[in-house]
């Protein structure tokens, strides 16, 4: 199933606040809350794609939640993302201007841009990465992180409106918050690998996702 929707409005006069769909509420936190519900999150999804196309989230921070062999893409910018229990995804997620928090996920794939990224109790993921700061991993094993590989049209924009640099890009400073058993992980090191986008086939291969409308998908050049 695909899903993708425009950001909600407001009305005026009757001063009641109106959902995309036409749902209408007195209060702004009933409002709020419906929209995050309803627009802003993906949650408890088997087996499906799931999207936001590019002006449905609008910067608006973004969620998704117990979703399992999913292909996700949020291919529009956000104010911070929140993902918690995934497994086996794949996931595409466009310029964050704050930060990514990705946590209890296991055997998925991200292709991921953010000003900030913290993980946390992650097996076996693969991080396709921009990050405008050092990445913060913790009580995490199994990592592969790379440079970013995705590709959308208005992704530029996307980046320009999110107040990051595509060119600054810190997936290689890794800050690992229990090096050497640090605070008593008792999981080995590394906990993570770095490969380099010629080191591996998977890395050098860009996901491009074109746009149903046929405008070319526009990739970030390092």
């Amino acid at each position: 199933a695909t899903s993708a929707a425009s950001a909600g409005g407001r009305s005026g006069g009757s001063g009641k606040f109106t959902a995309p769909d036409g749902t209408k509420f007195e209060k702004r936190g009933d409002y709020r809350k419906y929209m995050h519900a309803t627009y802003y999150q993906f949650k408890e999804k088997q087996g499906e794609t799931l999207t936001k196309a590019p002006g449905s989230v609008d910067g608006q921070s973004f969620d998704m939640s117990d979703l399992t062999d999913c292909e996700v893409r949020i291919l529009d910018r956000s104010a911070t993302v929140m993902v918690d229990r995934l497994k086996g995804c794949k996931v595409f997620i466009g310029p964050v201007e704050s930060s990514a928090f990705i946590r209890d996920c296991e055997d998925c794939e991200f292709t991921l841009a953010c000003g900030q990224l913290r993980t946390r109790d992650l097996k076996n993921c693969r991080f396709h990465l921009l990050s405008g700061t050092d990445p913060i991993i913790e009580r995490s094993t199994g990592l592969r992180m790379g440079p970013f590989n995705g590709a959308y049209p208005g992704l530029r924009q996307h980046f320009t409106d999110a107040k990051m640099d595509p060119n600054d890009n810190h997936w290689r400073q890794v800050f690992d918050f229990n090096e050497n058993g640090k605070n008593g992980y008792g999981v080995p090191d590394p906990h993570y690998e770095l490969l380099e986008a010629s080191d591996h086939a998977v890395f050098s291969s860009e996901w491009r996702v074109e746009d149903p409308k046929g405008d070319a998908a526009t990739p970030c050049n390092q």
